[in-house]
C-alpha cells in the first residue's frame, strides 16, 4: 500500500493495473511485468521530495522470483 503514496510519481501503466484490478472488474486478470522498476521511494522525512521514487530502471529480463526465506 506504501506505493498509492507514490501514485504521482509513477508511469501510467502502474495506475492502469490498479485500475483494471480494483475498478473493472476484469476476471481474469492477466498480470504482466511492468516495462520500468524502482528500488524504492526517495526520503520521505524530506518535504521537497516528499512521493517521489528513486530512478527507473528498464526491465529487461521480466519476472524475478525470490526464492523463500
Amino acid at each position: 500500500m506504501a506505493g498509492l503514496a507514490q501514485i504521482k510519481s509513477l508511469p501510467t501503466e502502474y495506475t492502469e493495473h490498479l485500475e483494471a484490478i480494483l475498478f473493472q472488474g476484469r476476471f481474469p486478470y492477466t498480470y504482466s511485468p511492468f516495462e520500468k522498476w524502482t528500488n524504492g521511494y526517495k526520503d520521505w522525512g524530506k518535504l521537497d521530495t516528499l512521493g517521489e521514487c528513486q530512478q527507473f530502471y528498464n526491465n529487461e529480463t521480466g519476472w524475478t522470483f525470490l526464492p523463500p526465506s
